[in-house]
């Protein structure tokens, strides 16, 4: 309530603008209930993590089901880190194409030479699911670009031969599929 009278009080209720929310629970809640007071306003939801997470067993999974479930109809647009997420997505929820989008969190690389001449031998590490969605060809595109480097790489998935195919004869690399 006190926040309803703080958005008229700085008269946002006339603007237009997105709100951006994540999911699947208590920002996605308080994103309803700020666009429900915005009369002008769009919400966009962003949604970092697989949605079958949201399948399993237990109060809490139900309850986020249950609350995305009811809000699709409210979203205005499904931002999505990958386009086998907006499938899988699409798959489990009635989520209109026309209202998503895949968007890949960026990754900025300051320009990088191809060789440094450290004391010690510098290192580049990969940690985290070895498949195509976490950027795995680019990772490999990067270390054959760059000189005396040593590589770590902590995980494990369905690209994990091809990654050791591909580093080897690179350098020192270390392995670890247990994370």
């Amino acid at each position: 309530v006190s926040q309803s009278r703080y958005l008229r009080k700085v008269k946002l209720q006339d603007e237009n603008f997105y709100l951006v929310a994540g999911t699947p629970l208590q920002p996605l809640v308080i994103g309803r209930f700020l666009k429900s007071k915005l009369r002008n306003s769009k919400l966009q939801i962003s949604i970092h993590n697989d949605p079958r997470s949201w399948q399993g067993g237990g109060v809490k999974n139900l309850v986020k089901r249950a609350n995305f479930r009811f809000s699709i109809h409210k979203i205005d647009l499904f931002r999505f880190v990958s386009a086998n997420q907006r499938e899988v997505a699409k798959d489990l929820y009635p989520i209109p194409e026309k209202k998503t989008v895949v968007c890949p969190i960026p990754l900025e690389f300051p320009s990088t030479p191809t060789s440094y001449s450290y004391r010690s031998q510098p290192s580049l590490g990969f940690v985290g699911r070895v498949h195509s969605d976490r950027g795995v060809r680019e990772w490999i595109e990067i270390a054959n670009m760059l000189k005396g480097f040593s590589y770590l790489v902590a995980g494990d998935g369905p690209m994990l031969e091809l990654f050791r195919r591909e580093l080897k004869g690179k350098g020192r690399c270390t392995w670890s599929v247990q994370v």
